[in-house]
């Protein structure tokens, strides 16, 4: 796995941190925390944790999910792709047809209490290979430089209801603003 740094003004990537994923495993997925501190890594077999604020990111690898071996009509119940979702948790598919996600509840929680569940979320119908794919609404304008990656000319995301997001989650409708994954409304 290699982690860049990426300059929005430039484009240019810098100061690469390389880490080898021993496992044997041929694909996987990756999603970051809400706050960004932790990365998460979907290794068909494991899922690992990195602190992101570590001074050795490799050193702070731990391993918060082992496959259980769990099949369902001969489709093995492991990790795939991995994606935050609006609600702050991070869903995980598997690599086979599945009735379920994964979930990691509390994903900027340390270690074992970021409280990974292995098909903790049960889907109304087969899922096979995918796993929603949103793009980050919720980047904002980059301050204190002098360039903008965004075409805006809004100064202060923060304070400002620009984009209102629906989604519905386990039979809920989430209703969140564009800054900072607030909830404005549950129903």
């Amino acid at each position: 796995m290699d982690i860049w740094d990426f300059d929005r003004c430039t484009g240019d990537f810098s100061n690469l941190v390389h880490i080898d994923i021993n496992d044997s495993a041929f694909a996987g997925g990756a999603a970051f925390s809400l706050t960004g501190r932790y990365l998460y890594l979907s290794s068909v077999n494991y899922i690992y944790q990195f602190d992101m604020a570590a001074t050795n990111i490799d050193s702070s690898r731990t391993v918060v999910g082992i496959y259980d071996n769990y099949a369902e009509q001969g489709f093995h119940q492991n990790f795939y792709l991995s994606a935050l979702a609006p609600d702050g948790k991070i869903y995980i598919n598997c690599c086979d047809g599945s009735r379920y996600f994964h979930v990691i509840n509390s994903p900027d929680s340390t270690g074992l209490s970021c409280d990974f569940i292995q098909r903790g979320l049960p889907l109304p119908r087969w899922n096979a290979f995918t796993i929603p794919n949103y793009p980050n609404y919720f980047l904002g304008a980059e301050g204190g430089t002098v360039c903008d990656s965004l075409p805006t000319n809004i100064t202060n995301i923060q304070n400002q209801l620009m984009i209102i997001l629906f989604f519905l989650i386990q039979q809920r409708l989430i209703c969140m603003s564009i800054s900072g994954m607030k909830k404005l409304n549950q129903h």
